[in-house]
């Protein structure tokens, strides 16, 4: 073997096959081609992207506000409206403005003939995706959004509730918006129109007296509809509700889930009996409608309720004395939010119907409301 100097390296050589001179092996040095793995065929060897990679990269590209159109389009309407408030409220809410061409010069002379004419009056419009733009384009001065309001207004539109309501949208003479603008987000972000009433030719002072008056909340409406009892029948529909979806409802929401089961509602509440101090009467109900809704019989749940409120009879450790001593015994009480509490009932009512003793409470027994 020789030794020969190439391209200021050394190069070790072989001569059994070959004769090799150094100036031989000092020009296959120069001129040979490096080694190369082999190349990945297209579609056997070519490294695959997962699908969940695949979507954190076009993540990656997605801008805020197409993820707040995203986020809609997926029904995630508090995620989508957090986002969406938190733009908004920081002077990005260009970003939302996606309506152009010849719907954007539409809504825009639509909305020039409201500036031009001063005249005081209120006629029922459609309010189009373009026009809430061209509207929240005008809307200079205004509250900052708040995210729960928006998201309660999306899902309503989404979901085709939000109707004619006689609810005046208020355009002041300046062409500015005094009243609507979490509604046009709204329409805007879903890409659905409403029909509404619009009002114009107001001044922009008229502003200071919007929105004074008490909001009319989910208890209101089932008050308008005749429902007796309807605080605590309203509390037990929105509980029930929320832990069924795993969100709050918006007050329409609240008001059709009742109606949707209000004979459940009705039997529930007079299962459980007067509310326990302190807990309220809503997560008893929303305990006995859960049991109801499980073919547990209507009787055996009032005796359960009866017991814990009287106590008489029972043991250390039977699972209605435990409960009780929880609720009412000083030094033993627990404060407990109200979704706990429903659990603690119909785990205390199981152990209960079983005939099996306890000794601590017990309140985190997952439970299956679909």
């Amino acid at each position: 073997m020789q030794i020969v100097q190439a391209r200021g390296r050394e190069i070790p050589v072989v001569t059994r096959h070959k004769r090799y001179t150094p100036e031989r092996t000092r020009a296959e040095a120069l001129f040979a081609k490096p080694v190369q793995g082999n190349k990945p065929r297209v579609l056997e060897d070519a490294p695959k992207m997962s699908m969940k990679a695949a979507a954190r990269s076009a993540a990656v590209d997605e801008t805020e506000h197409q993820k707040v159109f995203r986020l809609v389009r997926e029904r995630r309407f508090e995620d989508a409206a957090r986002i969406a408030a938190r733009l908004i409220n920081g002077g990005r809410e260009e970003g939302f403005y996606i309506v152009d061409g010849a719907d954007l010069t539409k809504a825009t002379a639509w909305h020039k003939g409201w500036v031009t004419d001063k005249t005081v009056r209120a006629n029922v419009h459609y309010i189009t995706p373009a026009r809430a733009q061209v509207l929240l384009m005008n809307n200079l001065s205004n509250r900052n959004v708040k995210a729960a309001n928006l998201a309660k207004i999306m899902r309503d539109i989404a979901d085709g509730r939000f109707v004619l309501n006689g609810e005046t949208l208020i355009i002041a003479d300046d062409g500015t918006v005094n009243d609507g603008q979490h509604r046009c987000f709204s329409i805007l972000l879903t890409g659905i129109q409403v029909e509404s009433l619009v009002a114009s030719g107001l001044t922009k002072q008229s502003m200071r007296t919007i929105d004074i008056g008490i909001k009319r909340e989910a208890k209101d409406r089932l008050a308008i509809a005749g429902v007796s009892n309807y605080v605590v029948l309203s509390a037990l529909s929105s509980l029930a509700f929320e832990l069924t979806n795993n969100r709050k409802p918006t007050p329409s929401e609240s008001e059709d889930f009742y109606f949707d089961n209000a004979d459940g509602f009705q039997l529930a509440l007079s299962a459980c009996g007067t509310g326990f101090k302190g807990i309220g009467q809503a997560p008893m109900a929303a305990a006995s409608f859960y049991l109801l809704r499980n073919g547990e019989d209507v009787d055996v749940i009032r005796t359960f309720f009866a017991s814990v409120r009287t106590g008489e009879m029972l043991t250390k450790r039977d699972p209605r004395m435990v409960l009780r001593r929880a609720i009412f015994e000083d030094g033993k009480k627990v404060k407990l939010p109200r979704e706990k509490w429903v659990s603690a009932f119909v785990a205390h009512f199981e152990k209960y119907k079983q005939r099996r003793s306890m000794t601590d409470l017990v309140f985190d027994v997952p439970l299956n409301w679909n």
